[in-house]
């Protein structure tokens, strides 16, 4: 449904104006949302307090989290799109590439945006 789909946006809005807690709880529910069609995911069942939230350093134009599963190696990388990013950065074009490259197995797994990442 959300994989190398573009055009498909998950409902599931973060809002990275939030303090840490509601933050972490928004990300949790984006990948349980997106993951839950992906065969043989363990995504949808995990429990929050088996998943750990972790920003990760480096984006240039886009905050990044990695979301691990405490009980299995499985992990995911959420990018969110920087504030005033779309001022320089065309993302429809954007989100295109990245599904296409995730498509042809030369990227990570690409979902569809979030309603923040479309503002």
């Amino acid at each position: 449904m959300y994989k190398n789909n573009p055009s498909n946006m998950c409902d599931v809005l973060v809002d990275t104006s939030v303090d840490e807690i509601e933050l972490h709880k928004a990300i949790k529910d984006l990948v349980k949302t997106v993951l839950v069609s992906e065969p043989n995911s363990t995504w949808a069942a995990a429990a929050d307090e088996c998943l750990d939230v972790s920003a990760i350093c480096g984006g240039i134009t886009n905050v990044l989290f990695l979301v691990s599963q405490l009980n299995s190696s499985e992990k995911v990388i959420v990018r969110l799109y920087g504030n005033g990013t779309e001022a320089f950065i065309d993302r429809t074009v954007e989100n295109l590439v990245f599904a296409k490259l995730s498509e042809l197995e030369i990227c990570l797994l690409y979902t569809s945006p979030s309603p923040r990442d479309r503002q």
